[in-house]
This record gives C-alpha cells, sequence and structure tokens, in this order.
C-alpha cells in the first residue's frame, strides 16, 4: 500500500488519530495484512524462547529432585546440585539421543 493510501486509511491525512505501533509499522515497511496466516511474530517467538527455558529449568529442578530423595537412599550416592543435575541430563541426551525422530 502506498503512503496516500495510507495516511488516508487511518485519518491521518484529515487530523485523525494514528496509533504510534502503526507509524512504526509503516516507517518500518512492516504490515500486518503483508503477513501470511500463522507467521510468528516477535512477541510469539519471544515468549516461546521464555517459555522453553522455564519448562528446561523445571525439567533440571525436577530431575535434581528425584535424583536426590531417591539414589542417596537406595544406593548410598552423593546428593548433587542444579547444575550436576543440568550436565547430567546434557549426557544423557547424547547417550540416548533423545529429541530425534
Amino acid at each position: 500500500m502506498c503512503r496516500v493510501e495510507y495516511l488516508k486509511r487511518s485519518g491521518h491525512a484529515a487530523g485523525g488519530n494514528i496509533a504510534e505501533g502503526q507509524i512504526i509499522m509503516f516507517r518500518f515497511g512492516l504490515n500486518a495484512e503483508w503477513l501470511p496466516p500463522g507467521t510468528p511474530t516477535a512477541v510469539g517467538v519471544i515468549g516461546g524462547i521464555i517459555l522453553l527455558v522455564l519448562l528446561v529449568g523445571l525439567a533440571i529442578w525436577l530431575f535434581q529432585w528425584l535424583w536426590n530423595i531417591t539414589m542417596p537412599e537406595v544406593f548410598k550416592l552423593k546428593q548433587i546440585t542444579y547444575w550436576q543435575s543440568f550436565r547430567l541430563l546434557i549426557i544423557a541426551a547424547f547417550l540416548f539421543g533423545v529429541g530425534h525422530a
């Protein structure tokens, strides 16, 4: 859409109000109408990364907790820290190929 069409549609040419986000999108050539349906936005990508980090952290904590309540009692092993459980999960992923189809 050309600049004139954009200004007419938004009412900005006639002194109407326009949202800040629309101005930014126009200046950088970003328009939600141009994106195909289902295209991830920056908010969705960042939210997904944050969710992934939280889920990995939860999995590490769960592994540490399970280890510390089971292994010292059953096999007389020491308790482990958060980062030791992180390293053990990485080793297990390499050994057993977690995440491969």
